[in-house]
């Protein structure tokens, strides 16, 4: 059985342009800051990073495979699980963006800490510690949806969750480290991924 978006036209484009538009954001973000900030740490490596990008092509890669090898997990209608995917995926680089403009300066593609900064609480950060892993969360959500497939959906989040909650607690014990009590005040009032939950 073929992915959903392969068997429909309209779905694949709109998923092929918005899965694009992701990519020229996280590019132009990163060209942005680029030489990082004066006076930061990168903290953690490049590994969390790799790890990301490596989960983002099995995600590509299971996305596709889910449907043929667990046809019995197919989502139905196809066409609801779709648009529902392209929703979520749409909302997860709404949020993206909006994390980007919060942080300014201060959103890298690496974790960098340095004493001086401030402790970020506009935008998407009034209400998470790290919405900008949310909406990676969102998109892989929306990703996997739109394959039509649960046991897809299913990998998709792990293989997505897995270098988040690992990139996640280097960034928390760099912040904590590095600015103390005012990021322990903060974390004590903001749940990391989801609002009211964890």
């Amino acid at each position: 059985m073929e992915p959903y978006f392969l068997t429909n036209h309209l779905a694949g484009l709109l998923l092929l342009v918005t899965t694009q538009a992701w990519g020229a954001m996280e590019l132009s973000q990163r060209s942005a800051n680029m030489e990082g900030r004066q006076g930061a740490t990168k903290v953690g490596g490049v590994g969390s990073r790799l790890a990301m990008l490596a989960a983002l092509i099995a995600t590509t890669i299971v996305v596709n495979v889910a449907p043929h090898a667990v046809p019995a997990a197919t989502i139905r209608p196809g066409a609801v699980a779709c648009a529902v995917g392209l929703v979520i995926l749409l909302a997860g680089l709404v949020l993206r963006g909006w994390s980007f403009k919060a942080l300014g300066q201060y959103f890298t593609h690496d974790v960098m800490v340095s004493p001086e900064q401030p402790v970020i609480t506009v935008g998407p950060y009034r209400v998470l510690r790290h919405p900008s892993y949310t909406a990676v969360l969102l998109i892989g959500i929306g990703v996997g949806l739109a394959s039509a497939n649960w046991a897809g959906l299913a990998v998709v989040m792990l293989l997505i969750l897995t270098p988040l909650l690992w990139r996640i607690h280097i960034e928390e014990n760099a912040l904590l480290t590095t600015l103390g009590d005012r990021y322990c005040a903060y974390a004590a009032r903001h749940k990391r991924l989801v609002p009211l939950v964890w």
